[in-house]
């Protein structure tokens, strides 16, 4: 179960400061679970008809994508990309792409770089592959770029038709024009949560299709969801939500305007980036993923920043430290340890230096990495950053608007009043 410890936070807030927010609180927990359970409820994806039907429908795509590929190319650009390319990592690795028996899930449309999409296009030439292209309204500038490229890769190698078989969408059906024109075209297609952004999407075909062509159960993923639901529901303090908006909060209105996500594991990587881009488009601390050691600044006690740690249980099969006969690096005082032993000693020691240079502490413990386990996690950090925003007065489901400098560039390039 996941656990959010607040112990290495009091040097930095009291509990009585921490508790002054409760009306505060209060309202945004009360205006989500109204937008929850009423117009935004397909956010929480949990109606049992609905979803049975659509995950029979994606498990079934996912079974042609495994027969006919052994790649898969995701395109999108939004945060739920990140999160989905987070879950993935999460419980394979970053090296989930080495396994011989598993397809490869390969992701492009979040840039504009030449080199990494020619990589990608030349790694292309002598693999099967499908399209998983996922976006809303329509596509960003950088997803359509990499749409047309692909399709166009894909029908010279297996003709319009087996193109059309290979090429499989997520995108929205009551307002988003792509839906019905990929209907039209024989393109197989699945509904995103209406009135619901990317973001808050990993949980729904979103991210299950590529999870499931990934040997990934989205069951577990939902129970873990449903599970940590109940609790993120509690209209207390005992919601892990709520103390850490609170606590949040507290630290940026004293000069903590900077996050630093610490990951203890580089498989931790990618979910802080979906972490860092979730609490981004809003007003409050900018967050930053780092690796737990890369500490040598922090020591001095800045007094802008302030520290969430995202900590895994050990595996059941931890890898031990290996014996050396000629001890060469001086490390025969580890032997009998594992190298579990060594990160939890890390760790500590990190955290303990920060916290006496006066840097605090969020601790997240989210036990076990399995399934369940991120499913609960994903559902916690959705949760809560809807809450935060609610919390800071704005509308977490608001479309937000082109900022200046994109608008900026698609003038530059010529581009029409509608893109």
């Amino acid at each position: 179960m996941l656990n959010l410890d607040l112990s290495n936070l009091w040097n930095g807030v009291s509990l009585p400061e921490l508790l002054a927010w409760e009306p505060q609180l209060q309202e945004a927990h009360r205006r989500l679970l109204d937008g929850f359970d009423g117009h935004f409820s397909d956010w929480s994806w949990q109606s049992p008809a609905a979803s049975k039907a659509e995950l029979s429908r994606l498990r079934d795509a996912a079974r042609r994508i495994r027969m006919s590929s052994d790649t898969l190319v995701v395109i999108g650009a939004d945060e739920a990309v990140l999160g989905l390319r987070g879950v993935l990592e999460l419980l394979r690795g970053q090296l989930h792409n080495t396994n011989p028996n598993k397809p490869r899930i390969y992701f492009t449309g979040g840039d504009l770089s030449s080199r990494d999409f020619r990589a990608l296009m030349n790694l292309l030439d002598d693999r099967e592959f499908s399209l998983c292209l996922i976006t809303y309204a329509g596509c960003t500038m950088e997803s359509a770029l990499a749409y047309r490229a692909l399709k166009w890769k894909l029908t010279a190698k297996y003709g319009e038709a087996g193109a059309r078989e290979r090429i499989y969408a997520v995108t929205e059906e009551e307002e988003g024009r792509l839906f019905h024109r990929m209907e039209e075209q024989g393109v197989t297609v699945f509904d995103t949560p209406r009135k619901v952004c990317g973001r808050f999407s990993v949980l729904s075909a979103v991210g299950l299709l590529p999870l499931l062509v990934a040997g990934i159960d989205p069951s577990g993923l939902l129970a873990g969801a449903a599970e940590l639901e109940e609790q993120l529901r509690l209209a207390s303090f005992e919601n892990p939500a709520w103390r850490y908006c609170a606590g949040r909060r507290l630290l940026w209105e004293r000069g903590r305007t900077v996050e630093l996500l610490m990951a203890c594991e580089n498989r931790m990587d990618a979910f802080c980036k979906f972490w860092q881009h979730l609490f981004a488009d809003y007003p409050g601390p900018l967050s930053f993923s780092a690796l737990c050691g890369r500490d040598a600044r922090l020591g001095d006690g800045r007094r802008d920043v302030f520290e969430t740690y995202l900590r895994a249980q050990p595996p059941e099969d931890p890898m031990p430290v290996e014996s050396a006969w000629d001890d060469t690096d001086s490390m025969s005082f580890l032997e009998g340890r594992t190298l579990a032993d060594v990160e939890k000693a890390s760790l500590e020691a990190i955290m303990e230096d920060h916290l006496d240079s006066g840097i605090p502490a969020f601790l997240l413990d989210c036990g076990p990495l399995d399934v369940r386990t991120v499913g609960g996690l994903v559902r916690f950090l959705e949760y809560t950053a809807a809450l935060w925003t609610f919390f800071l007065g704005e509308d977490p489901f608001a479309e937000r608007p082109l900022s200046r400098s994109r608008r900026r560039m698609l003038d530059a390039l010529g581009a029409p009043g509608r893109c």
